[in-house]
């Protein structure tokens, strides 16, 4: 997508492909971090967590590593508005996995 998409490369700040903290930062201050599911991953945080293939993953490994990610509670600006007061913000978690034929 990033080749093809002008519109998305002009979002984008910084890129880290490879295996030493690959992501992608945003200018408007967002970023995209990727993990490895497995017990060495302790210690993230984040709003969102999205578990690519999830059915591979072990599942004591998205409760007991994974999901402790989800302290980060997203803080927006918008949110000190007083229109806006009565509105929360929550982690939210993505399961993405292939079909599997039994």
């Amino acid at each position: 997508m990033y080749k093809k998409s002008p519109n998305l490369r002009r979002e984008i700040s910084d890129m880290k492909m490879g295996q030493n903290d690959p992501g992608v930062d945003f200018h408007n201050g967002s970023w995209i971090r990727i993990v490895t599911s497995n017990q060495g991953s302790r210690g993230g945080r984040a709003t969102l967590l999205v578990v690519d293939e999830f059915r591979m993953v072990d599942a004591t490994v998205i409760t007991s590593v994974l999901k402790k990610f989800l302290t980060a509670i997203r803080d927006p600006g918008y949110l000190k508005k007083k229109e806006y007061k009565h509105l929360k913000e929550r982690s939210k978690e993505i399961y993405l996995s292939s079909a599997w034929l039994i």
